[in-house]
């Protein structure tokens, strides 16, 4: 039986974790702010779901100011596509760039029975804290309070495991992503990518 989209999506490109951070298969969910740092939440179904932001933390809860950060805006030699291990481009490109410009379609093989793609546009931006001990130890010192405020007050159902403090986000105002499952070895995914009106 196969897996939800987003389960496979964060499987496969887990590997990527390292260079571009937890991949959500629903970056921008209608009705929810865009993700930023110091962002306290869980992933649900692919999205992530934001409890509260440390910097603006609600009253009685300790704050953490953002700190130093680096923001490369355009994110220097990304590239055009993120994919999972044994995916490979096999022609074509895609333009996602804003405005009328954008089209074009790109392949590729796939060699694994499950796995992801993701193209990004051409306007990802990337911020990362550098004052990474600074998150680990408000982590260490509010966690418990976190996970109480999450289950009592809020009443989701989750795990201590499940908390994220955001330290870093990769975003675009344009991507495409693909999954596929249970597939057969050796297959193509098209990308077809239309301008916007």
């Amino acid at each position: 039986m196969p897996s939800d989209p987003h389960i496979i999506y964060a499987n496969a490109l887990s590997t990527k974790r390292e260079s571009y951070g937890y991949p959500l298969w629903e970056p921008d969910p209608a009705g929810q702010d865009p993700v930023e740092l110091t962002d306290v939440g869980y992933i649900f179904r692919g999205r992530f779901v934001k409890l509260f932001n440390g910097f603006s933390a609600p009253e009685g809860f300790e704050r953490l100011d953002t700190g130093e950060v680096i923001q490369l805006n355009p994110l220097p030699m990304i590239p055009e596509e993120i994919a999972s291990r044994g995916v490979r481009k096999v022609g074509g490109s895609a333009n996602l760039s804003l405005g009328e410009r954008g089209g074009g379609s790109i392949s590729f093989d796939c060699a694994e029975t499950d796995g992801a793609v993701l193209l990004l546009g051409a306007d990802a931006q990337r911020k990362d804290a550098l004052e990474t001990l600074k998150y680990r130890e408000y982590i260490v010192k509010n966690h418990d309070v976190w996970l109480q405020f999450a289950r009592s007050v809020k009443g989701r159902d989750i795990s201590l495991e499940d908390l994220i403090l955001v330290t870093g986000c990769d975003m675009t105002s344009k991507w495409a992503c693909a999954t596929w499952s249970e597939k057969t070895k050796s297959a193509t995914l098209t990308f077809s990518v239309n301008a916007g009106v």
